[in-house]
């Protein structure tokens, strides 16, 4: 069996524009044009590995999490940031993280958070590592102080590749949740992540296998990358935003060819997506009962604007679809987030 991924690169001077307006949307044309001419292209990469899918490289777990919700609310409060996390926020970092943690098992002294967001996995970093020396970098700051000087956290606003490239040889544990995906250089990133670490350094990440075989949504991606039917107003399901559309496979060949070894790739048999909670042994058919929903209510639409604007659809007209449809929970960008999330630990 054939599977696919896919790895899109976007020029430096737009990925700015791009990472704002994601579903072919900008507001300039030309980088819209430009955009769909390369996806056209021969220089989209397209990676091909022929598989056994009756074999997986995933260990699918019925992950024990021995630490509750209620400990993690107690942990908050001791760390006194209890007025400035909301418990939404809470709720959602228990969900996302929790199970993941609980694969995280070894003592290291110098932590990095990479891509830190709004600073949620540094709390569960600090729960892990109560001793440690833990930093953090992302190119926004978006992080309360008070969660910083709590934690006792140093962070540094600054660009990823800056960063690791004057703290070569620093780090013996490199933490990035959801950081990979965003990449147009994937490979560039993780050398320089390898880089980063101590020899004998461990790198742990969550990602979502965004090119997951078997959906509904695999075979639209394969029909618009490999077929190049690509449609401007399929923007939201094609997502620029997350370039890097890999599966368990190239992931695993991908970070053996940025030097890393020892490579575990781990997955909740319980929890199989994070934009949503479905069991692994449910997820193709929710994520193809909702790609159907779409088709019969959502698509119908999508044909009539091509059909009347093809590749050059007016950015108001964007904007109003997108508005309209985004809250639909089967909506274009709801289906292309609606994929399965992993944690992988590899050793440089």
């Amino acid at each position: 069996m054939k599977i696919y991924s896919y790895k899109i690169k976007i020029n430096n001077n737009i990925q700015k524009d791009i990472q704002s307006y994601p579903f072919l949307n900008s507001k300039d044309k030309k980088i819209n044009d430009q955009v769909i001419n390369y996806l056209k292209s021969d220089d989209l990469e397209v990676n091909e590995k022929e598989i056994d899918n009756t074999k997986t490289i995933i260990s699918w777990d019925n992950i024990d999490e021995k630490f509750s919700y209620e400990a993690f609310k107690e942990k908050i409060k001791i760390f006194n940031l209890e007025n400035i996390i909301s418990e939404k926020s809470i709720k959602n970092a228990y969900f996302r993280l929790n199970w993941k943690f609980e694969k995280i098992n070894f003592n290291k002294k110098k932590i990095l958070s990479l891509g830190s967001g709004d600073g949620l996995e540094l709390i569960y970093l600090r729960i892990k590592f109560p001793e440690s020396e833990i930093y953090s970098v992302d190119w926004v700051d978006k992080i309360d102080p008070k969660l910083l000087s709590n934690l006792n956290i140093h962070f540094e606003k600054n660009s990823m590749y800056e960063y690791l490239k004057k703290n070569q040889n620093s780090f013996d544990f490199i933490y990035a949740g959801y950081v990979l995906e965003h990449s147009y250089e994937v490979n560039s990133l993780l050398k320089s992540i390898s880089n980063s670490l101590v020899s004998g350094g461990i790198f742990a990440c969550n990602i979502p296998l965004i090119s997951y075989y078997g959906t509904d949504y695999y075979d639209f991606l394969k029909k618009t990358f490999i077929d190049k039917k690509i449609n401007q107003i399929d923007g939201g399901l094609i997502d620029l935003g997350h370039p890097w559309k890999t599966n368990e496979h190239d992931l695993y060949e991908t970070l053996k060819y940025n030097n890393f070894d020892q490579i575990n790739i781990f997955g909740n048999i319980n929890n199989a997506a994070p934009a949503g909670i479905v069991k692994k042994s449910e997820f193709i058919k929710s994520s193809n009962y909702k790609f159907k929903l779409n088709s019969f209510f959502i698509k119908p639409f999508k044909l009539l604007i091509n059909k009347l604007f093809g590749n050059n659809v007016n950015y108001l007209i964007l904007k109003i679809y997108h508005r309209i449809t985004r809250s639909i929970p089967f909506a274009d960008s709801r289906i292309a987030n609606f994929v399965p999330d992993v944690l992988f630990i590899a050793k440089k």
